[in-house]
């Protein structure tokens, strides 16, 4: 990464004596932050049973103190309980170890014929770097003989 500073021109006035003075002012370190993204999943839905929909966490950049993002599932068009099991927690990025994580949610299947269901898994509070991308799309494919018709996913 590399480091870039912004730099302005301050204008000190006395209006009283019409002297002016000007000096170089550095107004903060805009340092890259790392940055944390995650991957979207799609899945057969199947007739029973679960099914692991395993999504990447993906953090670009390194830090010298541990980093951490929360994550939580959303409902859009899947719900959870019925469709998957919903989940949320925290994951840490310690300096020197993996730069991906994963996040397992359990697809519940079923013989219903229905549309194609979407929920999200959102990242959230990181600290110590920025999310670049926030939602991971979790697409469950709808397996039955008679789709009804297709989610807007």
């Amino acid at each position: 990464f590399f480091s870039s500073r912004r730099r302005h021109t301050r204008s000190l006035c006395d209006w009283s004596s019409d002297v002016c003075s000007s000096d170089l002012v550095t107004l903060g370190n805009d340092e890259a932050k790392p940055a944390f993204s995650v991957s979207d999943v799609s899945i057969q839905e199947g007739h029973s049973g679960k099914k692991s929909m395993v999504f990447t966490v993906t953090l670009a950049g390194s830090s010298a103190a541990p980093i951490t993002v929360q994550y939580a599932t959303q409902d859009v068009t899947a719900r959870a309980g019925s469709d998957y099991k919903s989940a949320a927690g925290t994951l840490t990025f310690n300096p020197g170890g993996p730069s991906t994580q994963t996040v397992v949610i359990q697809e519940n299947g079923d013989r219903s014929k229905e549309v194609n269901e979407l929920f999200h898994l959102r990242l959230s509070n990181a600290s110590g770097a920025v999310i670049s991308d926030a939602v991971g799309r979790g697409i469950i494919v709808d397996d039955d003989s008679s789709q009804i018709g297709r989610a807007h996913v």
